[in-house]
């Protein structure tokens, strides 16, 4: 609706490929790539053209970032890392410009706030670009200041602190902040699912209740999702594992080794879980042989 009543500024568009993006993500389907292209290849003509009218323009700058940030998304879903890093720094730039015309633009913090705290948190594996400090208390300053106000980006914010604070170990905070998305949007698998690994560190109990209560949702909402049916129902199993409940656990990896019929792009995401499903059943049988 936002592209059909603006069709000549870019930011319909960008909301279009975030719904690319969590539509393949969601449902677990390869990534519309030739509709991400054309419409991230119109959103940056069109941020250029706007940016060479004026560079002083806070959604101007909004919009370049955007695009720019989008596209170094796509780079690292496709595996292109050197343009993912290259395009992520263009963008950094054009999120800081808009902070420099505007210091109450929350969404710039967000973002900002995003890559300086991964930036910082993948430095081991970037050692060799000599400019990445320790920037991951600064980058959660900026997250915590950007969702505190009124912002476009608010959920991709809420998103980012609970991953954030998961990685940090610091359970807590991540449920609490798991909790503030979700009574925003309630039905949120996102926030469901952080919430459920917030838990995993607090209560696991609570983390089986979580994780049951999203496969249900895809059953609710009509949709067969293999990848999330495995997925979620191995997680399940390592927590009653965890809990000494081995015939749960056991039921639950035959479950999923009874699975036929899964295609081929699934497969590939699912890596290298069904080996470890086999492995969690052989751990099981043995267990329960000595009971």
């Amino acid at each position: 609706e936002l592209n059909d009543e603006y069709p000549n500024i870019p930011f319909g568009k960008i909301l279009l490929v975030l719904t690319e993006f969590s539509k393949s993500s969601d449902f677990v389907k390869p990534l519309n790539e030739k509709r991400i292209n054309m419409l991230l290849k119109i959103a940056r003509q069109q941020s250029d053209s706007l940016l060479g009218k004026n560079d002083n323009n806070v959604w101007n700058n909004y919009f370049t970032a955007l695009t720019v940030g989008l596209t170094a998304y796509n780079n690292y879903l496709t595996r292109d890392y050197f343009n993912a890093l290259t395009n992520s720094l263009t963008s950094l730039s054009s999120f800081q410009k808009c902070l420099e015309i505007d210091s109450t633009f929350y969404d710039a913090y967000i973002a900002i706030g995003m890559f300086k705290y991964w930036l910082s948190a993948n430095a081991k594996a970037l050692n060799w670009l000599p400019f990445v400090q320790d920037k991951r208390l600064e980058g959660i300053k900026y997250l915590t200041k950007g969702i505190r106000a009124k912002s476009y980006l608010y959920s991709l914010g809420i998103e980012s602190l609970i991953w954030i604070y998961i990685h940090e170990k610091k359970f807590q905070k991540a449920k609490e902040i798991a909790q503030k998305g979700l009574d925003k949007y309630p039905k949120s698998r996102i926030f469901l699912y952080g919430l459920a690994h917030a838990y995993t560190g607090i209560n696991r109990g609570k983390a089986i209740i979580i994780l049951e209560q999203i496969l249900k949702s895809y059953r609710d909402d009509g949709i067969k999702n293999i990848y999330y049916e495995i997925e979620l129902k191995h997680k399940i199993a390592m927590h009653y594992e965890f809990l000494g409940k081995y015939r749960k656990a056991l039921e639950l990896c035959n479950q999923i080794l009874s699975i036929k019929d899964i295609n081929s792009y699934v497969l590939t995401k699912l890596g290298n879980r069904l080996e470890r499903v086999k492995k969690l059943r052989k751990k099981l049988l043995k267990i329960l042989a000595r009971k």
